[in-house]
């Protein structure tokens, strides 16, 4: 990889890099450069995800995605389900409502979020979607998760979902407060 353009990003990610593909044509985003349409789409999309999975590490430092002008791909999820990593006791008991320590902490720093900000989408269109993380897809999950990487966490994830989906419409009426 030393020579090309791309070894400079891998070579500053810690620990071990995996990739199982070139995919030719796609680069890092350039900050404060305007999304495309196309982009714009896919970036309340990946905001919202990001919020829902609690993915506090897709900033302007570390984008962990890349662009050919058309499409996204997105890169490492190290830090989703961070809510994991906090004391059951000092979770949210709500939360599909986003906490201000959250909004101010991480999620005005994804690197969406000031191109997103004051724009108007539809976030409810993404219950549909939403509702399809219900018991079988949990069930199937489990099944296809290899018994290494089966943890008391993946109980805390279906749980903290679960409840963010029950109040779907409160979520996304969430991010559109946030984004407003």
């Amino acid at each position: 990889m030393k020579g090309r353009d791309e070894y400079g990003m891998v070579s500053r990610s810690l620990g071990r890099n995996f990739g199982s593909s070139y995919e030719q044509g796609f680069r890092e985003f350039i900050t404060g450069q305007p999304l495309t349409d196309a982009e714009k789409e896919q970036a309340y999309l990946i905001f919202a995800f990001d919020v829902l999975l609690n993915n506090v590490d897709r900033n302007a430092t570390k984008q962990n995605m890349l662009t050919n002008g058309q499409q996204i791909m997105l890169l490492d999820h190290e830090l989703g389900f961070s809510f994991t990593q906090v004391f059951s006791f000092l979770r949210s008991p709500e939360p599909w409502l986003l906490q201000p320590n959250d909004v101010s902490g991480w999620i005005e720093k994804h690197y969406f979020f000031p191109q997103l900000r004051g724009q108007q989408f539809d976030f409810t269109t993404l219950t549909p979607a939403l509702q399809r993380l219900d018991g079988q897809f949990w069930q199937a999950a489990r099944q296809h998760i290899p018994p290494t990487w089966r943890t008391p966490e993946i109980d805390d994830i279906e749980a903290y979902i679960s409840q963010v989906l029950a109040h779907v419409s409160s979520f996304t009426q969430e991010l559109n407060r946030v984004t407003q």
